[in-house]
């Protein structure tokens, strides 16, 4: 037992664990317990918050006095029963560390919990009342090594190993939060051009009577703060069957002003790029119709969000055991069939390919939907569109 002197509230543990997640987290401090959904007094299993302090308090030093003084007075007291302790930050973990290490009252623990497994183990089951249950693990050899063994035993991980979803026990007990996403994609999945021209060149190399159309696919996101979500702008092409993701343009907490700029390199860029999509709640078709008037260049219609997820029930309906909702499963529930088909493709010279590859990798945990949101709601126009385009055109 070990207890730390000159804070409010004195605490027993020694050590913590600090783990990282991508999830999408709110800016705003937030505490909750694994026991129940709600926030208790007691104290918590974990910890969530965009960074050790934002930067608006950052700007503030009386803010940050404030903060600091929670971090080493009340933690204290919330870590005195709680055996583990996570933190989960979407910034650089690095930050996170060294903050605590300074505050001179935390061991940090980075290793995941078993460094080797042994090389022979298996469970035990006995029958109770008719029925096969688990009874124990056996380890049968001696060439295993986890990283603490004064709190936990190599049992106490095989058996969470066995009772928990192999991607839940990598998170938690392993400290690779990777193996909970990219569960639903895979990149190699995908196909790839070298930049838009090779798709203009294409379309002039074949007969006139094969059509093809270019369309504007935006997610807007209101809000000026660094944290604020990205304005997204998808140019996405269509043409013998086959979806082009061209152009990515991207802008995070854009104003009216440049949103309209960034719809005008757009058209510059694609002279041929008939309209633009906007995806917008009934809140934001106003929003939306301020930019058709500020942009009378290019054809701006509003795409509900609503009206999509209703039009997707259908086809998700046959696929109960995916394990999305809301936003994730409009996303999914469009772009996994033209991934399947191997019938998109993404210019991997495009600007901003890094954020739609984070985005692609990491769904759905992803920190922001805003580019797969702005790509899946084009392709969902581009598949009705398409469907007449073909119709006429044979």
């Amino acid at each position: 037992q070990k207890i730390y002197k000159g804070v409010r509230q004195s605490w027993t543990k020694d050590q913590i664990t600090v783990k990282r997640d991508i999830s999408q987290t709110d800016p705003t401090l937030m505490c909750f317990s694994s026991q129940s959904k709600g926030a208790t007094g007691a104290h918590f299993d974990g910890i969530v918050f965009d960074d050790v302090w934002s930067r608006i308090m950052d700007r503030n030093p009386e803010n940050k006095d404030k903060w600091l003084e929670w971090f080493d007075g009340e933690l204290e007291g919330c870590l005195e029963d709680a055996w583990e302790f996570w933190i989960y930050t979407r910034k650089s973990p690095i930050d996170l560390y060294q903050t605590m290490e300074d505050r001179h009252y935390y061991v940090i623990i980075t290793k995941p919990g078993i460094l080797k497994y042994p090389s022979k183990y298996h469970y035990a089951y006995k029958e109770v009342g008719g029925n096969k249950v688990f009874d124990r693990v056996v380890v049968e050899s001696n060439d295993w090594i986890i990283s603490d063994p004064s709190r936990f035993t190599v049992e106490f991980f095989l058996e969470k190993k066995l009772k928990m979803n192999p991607s839940e026990y990598e998170s938690e007990f392993q400290l690779n939060p990777m193996a909970r996403v990219g569960r639903y994609w895979k990149w190699s999945d995908l196909r790839f051009t070298r930049g838009y021209e090779e798709f203009l060149n294409m379309i002039k190399e074949k007969p006139k009577r094969r059509k093809s159309r270019i369309i504007g696919s935006m997610d807007i996101a209101i809000g000026t703060s660094a944290r604020a979500d990205y304005t997204a702008l998808c140019i996405i092409g269509f043409f013998e069957n086959k979806y082009y993701f061209l152009e990515l343009f991207l802008k995070r907490g854009a104003n009216e002003t440049e949103m309209v700029k960034m719809m005008a390199e757009a058209k510059r860029t694609f002279n041929d790029m008939e309209t633009i999509y906007i995806e917008a709640d009934f809140q934001q078709s106003v929003y939306v119709e301020r930019l058709k008037a500020r942009a009378s260049f290019i054809h701006i219609l509003p795409v509900l969000a609503r009206q999509e997820q209703r039009m997707l029930e259908k086809a998700t309906s046959d696929r109960k055991m995916i394990n999305l909702n809301g936003k994730p499963l409009r996303i999914w529930a469009s772009l996994e069939p033209k991934i399947e088909a191997n019938v998109l493709y993404i210019n991997q010279y495009m600007r901003n390919f890094e954020e739609f590859k984070t985005e692609f990798k990491t769904f759905p945990k992803c920190e922001h939907y805003d580019v797969l949101d702005a790509l899946s709601s084009g392709m969902f126009k581009m598949e009705k569109k398409g469907a007449l385009i073909f119709a006429f055109s044979g």
